[in-house]
């Protein structure tokens, strides 16, 4: 009898220890983001990239676990709430890094509508000679 109730207990234990992957996938959210408010101002730019791949990895996960249905609606909601935080603290960074490729062809159009202004001023005021 002892023995029936010692396995019945270690099966218990052994079933309910195994975490799902979902939700282990959320708890390594929470690290990367307390990690990324706490260091936001030392981390570099490849640190950064780093916890952005990492980030995105765990958040596939627990998505797949969403979708079939291994995580609740407080999960869910914890999901959500984590990838708020995440834009928060790496929205600014994020944006550093793409304006130097926007800057360019921002530039380029700033010249041509420089140019258009100009052009335009320049009609109104033959225009007005004109008349």
């Amino acid at each position: 009898m002892y023995l029936l109730l010692l396995t019945f207990a270690l099966s218990t234990i052994v079933s309910c220890g195994g975490q799902n992957e979902g939700k282990k996938a959320l708890r390594e959210m929470e690290k990367i983001v307390e990690k990324a408010e706490k260091d936001k101002e030392k981390l570099t730019p490849e640190e950064w990239k780093a916890l952005a791949l990492e980030f995105e990895q765990y958040e596939k996960t627990v998505n797949e676990a969403i979708e079939n249905n291994k995580i609740g609606a407080v999960g869910q909601m914890k999901c959500l709430t984590l990838t708020t935080r995440w834009a928060t603290v790496y929205g600014p960074e994020m944006l550093q890094e793409m304006i130097p490729d926007l800057s360019e062809p921002l530039k380029n159009k700033g010249d041509e509508l420089e140019q258009l202004i100009r052009a335009l001023d320049e009609d109104s005021i033959m225009k007005k000679a004109l008349e």
